[in-house]
């Protein structure tokens, strides 16, 4: 007869330590999940102890927005959080009221763990101020969004002058115009950025006007030429033609010699003399 094997039949070691690990991950899981019920409860009670106010990141550049202007739009029962529990507070409700604010691009609004309401606040940048021939004046952003002026700060930006139409019922470049259209405003708006990004002619150029003849033209902070520049089309190389102009073609000649430089063309620079 056959010997009958005696004893257990061997594990497999490896199986079982898997098996242990999944165990202990479901445990750890599970726990994870009740301490974070938990907590999440405890903080949905906990009331809002304070208000802090983040404007730029800390670092304001620009005066549209202060501390003293967010805590006036907050001063309503409905919208003030303190004395409130953070769940019962309308997030949503406080970033869309700040974010009405025309010199404010975005707003976030978060809580800390501590109960403390946090507003972090961008500001809009403002590009030029426009002054059209009717006098209404506002500022166009780096976005190309309408800003009215305030009376707390003024922002050192060049100004666009002679601007035809009337245009600041519309909150936009964009909306002020077809898409596909690319009016003056548009020219405009394209010039000063191209004139922001550099700091030569950021420090350079003061003024844009538009001419009878529909063109734009450019007043230096140096020197009194006007320069014509017709449109936005080929700024890079009409500037550039009109830096080569400074650097060589005025280098052994005064400049006010020189009453217009035109650029509209773009492979050269026609300049009348006084």
């Amino acid at each position: 007869m056959p010997t009958q094997m005696k004893g257990k039949m061997p594990v497999n070691k490896s199986w079982w330590r898997s098996y242990k690990q999944a165990i202990a991950w479901s445990l750890a899981i599970v726990l994870f999940i009740l301490f974070a019920g938990v907590a999440g409860n405890e903080r949905s009670n906990t009331v809002c102890s304070s208000v802090e106010i983040i404007i730029d990141r800390g670092k304001p550049q620009l005066g549209f927005v202060s501390e003293s202007d967010v805590f006036e739009m907050l001063h309503s029962p409905e919208r003030n959080p303190v004395g409130k529990k953070l769940a019962d507070i309308n997030i949503a409700l406080l970033e869309n009221r700040i974010r009405s604010n025309p010199y404010v691009s975005e707003a976030e609004v978060f809580s800390s763990i501590d109960g403390k309401v946090i507003f972090n606040i961008r500001q809009r940048i403002p590009l030029m101020r426009i002054i059209n021939v009717f006098n209404e004046q506002f500022y166009i952003d780096t976005e190309g969004v309408f800003m009215p002026l305030s009376s707390e700060y003024s922002a050192d930006v060049p100004v666009a002058t002679g601007v035809p139409g009337s245009m600041f019922k519309h909150a936009s470049v964009s909306m002020a115009e077809p898409p596909d259209s690319f009016s003056v405003l548009r020219h405009l708006f394209e010039i000063s950025k191209f004139i922001s990004e550099s700091d030569f002619w950021n420090s350079q150029i003061v003024q844009l006007h538009v001419n009878d003849m529909g063109d734009i033209e450019m007043i230096p902070r140096i020197g009194d030429q006007v320069i014509i520049l017709g449109n936005s089309e080929q700024i890079n190389e009409k500037l550039e033609n009109l830096n080569i102009l400074y650097q060589q073609g005025f280098k052994a000649k005064n400049w006010n010699d020189y009453s217009v430089i035109n650029l509209k063309f773009v492979n050269q620079a026609v300049c009348t003399k006084k």
